[in-house]
Order: structure tokens, then sequence, then C-alpha cells
């Protein structure tokens, strides 16, 4: 039989994009520019939880070029749907385009400045003031879910949103007789502590934590 042979595995391959790139020849979001083009600029939360006591946009859109600022009262109450695996718990805490009354990270979105340039709107973003009362936060995700401190969703009573059970293979063939019988190999869970598997029948057990780093998948390559 003959050999399978891949022309782009196990080789360099010649980039064609670098030229265009190199010479100022890619072209981005801010690039574009159509009549009647309107940019937006985001205020966002400076602490990583609290209470908002009060948002002064006076300044901001009395600003020349500026068209409106926006916050959650002008604004539907909508919320941003979860593109995979949404559940109940999850729906009750969907997080609002505009923070309404309490913020829940830093970078929450408090405000929206829309204006006729991309400067303007960034001045004017300056201008917008944010009263908010600190709240106590939380910095690990294991003291969260332990439910003995900061709750950031009343709603669902806690911090931990869903634990759903993934497993592969005979896993309840690997754990003792009295473990349940729904197989289960491993817990994935919103700001959870580790979950401890019971001992095993298997001759090895193996058990680990894993975390990952905050990541957004967003496109960094030119539109075109």
């Amino acid at each position: 039989m003959a050999a399978t042979t891949h022309p782009y595995v196990g080789r360099s391959i010649p980039r064609v994009e670098d030229l265009r790139l190199l010479t100022g020849g890619g072209r981005y979001g801010a690039d574009f520019d159509i009549p009647g083009q309107l940019h937006a600029r985001i205020v966002r939360s400076q602490v990583a939880h609290g209470r908002i006591r009060a948002i002064d946009t006076a300044a901001a859109a009395d600003r020349s070029g500026v068209l409106a600022v926006l916050t959650a009262e002008d604004v539907p109450e909508v919320r941003i749907p979860i593109r995979l695996f949404a559940t109940d718990n999850a729906n009750r805490v969907l997080q609002p385009p505009l923070a309404r009354g309490t913020v829940r990270y830093v970078g929450d979105p408090i405000a929206l400045v829309l204006a006729s340039d991309p400067y303007v709107a960034e001045d004017a973003a300056e201008d917008v003031l944010v009263e908010i009362e600190p709240l106590e936060v939380v910095l690990d995700p294991f003291e969260a879910a332990s439910g003995n401190g900061v709750m950031l969703h009343p709603t669902i009573n806690g911090n931990v949103i869903d634990r759903v059970a993934i497993s592969h293979g005979e896993v309840s063939a690997a754990v003792r007789p009295w473990w349940p019988a729904r197989p289960v190999s491993a817990l994935i869970e919103t700001s959870a502590a580790p979950y401890r598997m019971p001992p095993a029948a298997a001759s090895i057990c193996v058990r680990r934590c894993l975390s990952r780093s905050r990541h957004a998948p967003a496109q960094t390559e030119p539109l075109r």
C-alpha cells in the first residue's frame, strides 16, 4: 500500500499574506469608514464587585459630535444568551449588555457612548462619571464555590452555576459498587472546588485538577 503524503504536514509552508501586511495593506475593522457611520466606546467598571449608585452622563452627552450616551436604563431588559449548553440555572444569571445595579467583574460594561468620530467617542467616555459602592470580592474560585463568602448571584443562591458530568468508557465498572450507576469520570463546575472521585476499583486512579487562563476567541487577522 502506497504511503500517504500530506503537502502541509511536517514542512514549512510559504506565507502568501506577509507582503500585504508588512506594507500596510491589511484592513481591520477600524479601517472601514462608510457614510453615516457611528463609533462606539464602552465605559467599564474599574472595580471587581460593586453596587452602582449613580451614572452621570451629562458632560459626555454635551460634547460636540456625541449622538447618544446609553446606560441600562436606556436599553430593553434583555440578556446575552449562552451559545452552548444553556441550562435553567445559567439562564437565571445571564449578563445584561450594560450592568444593571451591580457590577461583577473589572471591565463590566456600564455605559455606551456613540459619536460621529472615534476620538470624540473616546474622550466622551472619559467624561462619564460612575459612582460605585465597592462590595466584598472573592478572588479564588474554590473559595467562591464553598458558599461561605461573597454571593455573586442571589437568584441561584450561590456562585456555582451548574455541574456537568462527562464520562468516557466503562467508568461505572472502575469505581466501587456503591457508587451511583450513572457513569461519572469528571466534573466540570463553574467556579468549583476540585471534584473528588471515590476510591476506585481500578488498579490505577488518576485525579487531576485542571485550570486555564482567561481567553477570548476573537479574530485577530485582517478582514481582508
